[in-house]
């Protein structure tokens, strides 16, 4: 087997837990799950700022970045609308998923026009850090028959996760938010399974990017699948603990 079979072996082996071990590892997670993804685009808002935010709705401390904290707030109403949803039977994995939660994410964002939130991107996007270019997307009926492709064609729920992630980042759909919203519809797909959640800790930042930036120009998504599986996959099972921990 190669690297890519022994760590998704390594998660399934772990196995699922019930649906109230879900809720009580996500409760227990959430402000783990919301700082890194604030980290990961470059917040400076403290873990223990987060964590005020969560529990009291308010932020102590001077020169917080007003971007900063409208991404927080709607991080936080963005995983609020996801519990309501991911045990709902009639709610799929798809296109139109994916534009609510780029809605929820990106509700008052400073970095695009309120007109582009959920919608499909049409203008050019430059990735920092490469000099790779995506293509601007065609129409929804293009994408939803990708992602389609993606669900259809990888049975296990944790690779299909993983590769819906990677296809949303670098697929560009939107014109800013696009590793949140694939973030959480990947996390979708492994917390309804009961297996576990998607999330880049905070020291392993600069490594994720480094892969992306790799991805994104190649095309291989080899080496990124290898990092998530090892690094950002947190297995209910195994106490939301990466294999690399």
């Amino acid at each position: 087997m190669d690297k890519v079979d022994v760590l998704l072996k390594q998660l399934r082996d772990f196995g699922t837990v019930s649906v109230a071990e879900v809720l009580n590892a996500h409760e227990r997670k959430l402000p783990d799950k919301i700082y890194n993804a604030s980290r990961l685009e470059g917040s400076t808002i403290t873990y223990a700022q987060t964590t005020q935010l969560i529990e009291r709705n308010q932020i102590d401390g001077e020169n917080i970045s007003v971007k900063d904290l409208i991404d927080l707030v709607n991080l936080k109403r963005a995983w609020q609308y996801f519990m309501g949803i991911v045990f709902d039977d009639q709610q799929e994995l798809d296109l139109i998923l994916m534009k609510k939660f780029h809605i929820k994410l990106m509700s008052g964002s400073m970095t695009i026009d309120s007109e582009e939130i959920g919608e499909l991107r049409k203008r050019p996007v430059a990735i920092t850090g490469s000099y790779w270019l995506p293509e601007i997307p065609e129409n929804d009926y293009v994408l939803a028959e990708e992602l389609d492709n993606i669900i259809a064609n990888f049975t296990c729920p944790i690779e299909r996760a993983l590769e819906v992630y990677m296809w949303g980042m670098r697929r560009q759909v939107y014109q800013d938010g696009n590793k949140r919203t694939s973030n959480f519809l990947a996390n979708f797909e492994l917390m309804k399974n009961r297996i576990g959640f998607i999330s880049v800790p905070e020291d392993r930042i600069t490594d994720f990017r480094l892969q992306v930036i790799y991805f994104y120009e190649t095309g291989d998504n080899v080496p990124l699948k290898e990092f998530l599986l090892r690094s950002a996959v947190h297995a209910f099972a195994n106490g939301c603990i990466p294999l690399d921990r």
